[in-house]
């Protein structure tokens, strides 16, 4: 199983909400990335065959951590590291290799981005890769497990490096709710969806966009429907609900006087 540096998940930015959950997410789904692109004879099959090196060499660098004194240091490693990731799958694929070598390298290649995303967030072009890549793959693997982990991390670039911007501009939120609620839609068993449509709804709400916080947690209360957690996004729906809209108590009062809590002031 390819794992990331532990501090990969601890590097934030000031400011931004998206930075918390959706850095986890990035961590742990490129992770998962990492488990569907390296089978498990990465380096059994490579002698002789280049293109089984290049994938055995891009294995090698999604598991090794690399060892920092400094957040400023692990950064650059990362980032040099991932950039390494995507220069060999770029070779890999315009090897034109077999369709199973072609689709371990672009998932490293979206791995490598969304670490990218976290890292090194104001990089120009990153979601840019991201979309391109995501739709090549999804070209080839429109169904499956694959298919949905390189939506995700679509969407994992996507708000990282978009997190500030969707903080003060409400269409970029819209846009990042859309591209989640099209993923849970099109692949309702794949339950990382929900870390995205709970992240959005917390960094909207946080941001006053309440709109998009109720649509976010209705279609996650509706997905988690039978679950414990259902039933607490629930009451976290409700709640948002009742902002601006104080509940109607009227009625007869003790002196015998009509009262209605709506023409109470201050």
């Amino acid at each position: 199983s390819a794992k990331n540096p532990k501090e990969a998940g601890s590097i934030t930015r000031a400011g931004s909400l998206t930075r918390g959950e959706v850095s986890g997410a990035a961590v742990t789904g490129a992770e998962r990335a990492g488990d569907l692109a390296a089978g498990d004879d990465v380096g059994a099959s490579s002698a002789g065959d280049p293109v089984k090196k290049i994938l055995a060499e891009i294995h090698k660098l999604q598991t090794t951590q690399p060892q920092a004194r400094s957040r400023e240091e692990f950064v650059e490693k990362a980032t040099a590291t991932m950039n390494r990731v995507i220069e060999l799958s770029e070779k890999v694929v315009t090897a034109n290799p077999e369709p199973a070598d072609r689709d371990e390298a672009r998932m490293a290649a979206m791995q490598a981005i969304a670490v990218l995303a976290q890292v090194d967030p104001k990089r120009p072009g990153l979601v840019e890769k991201a979309d391109t890549l995501a739709e090549e793959i999804l070209t080839d693997l429109p169904e499956g497990e694959t298919a949905a982990m390189a939506s995700f991390l679509r969407v994992v670039a996507h708000m990282l490096v978009e997190g500030e911007q969707a903080m003060d501009d409400p269409a970029v939120t819209k846009r990042h709710f859309g591209m989640a609620k099209e993923l849970a839609e099109k692949f309702p068993d794949f339950s990382r969806a929900n870390q995205l449509l709970y992240q959005i709804s917390q960094n909207a709400q946080t941001s006053g966009q309440y709109d998009t916080a109720k649509e976010a947690l209705k279609l996650l209360a509706d997905r988690e429907s039978d679950s414990q957690m259902g039933k607490i996004i629930s009451a976290k729906l409700r709640l948002l609900e009742a902002i601006g809209n104080p509940p109607e108590i009227a009625g007869p009062t003790l002196e015998g006087t009509d009262m209605n809590i709506a023409d109470l002031k201050g």
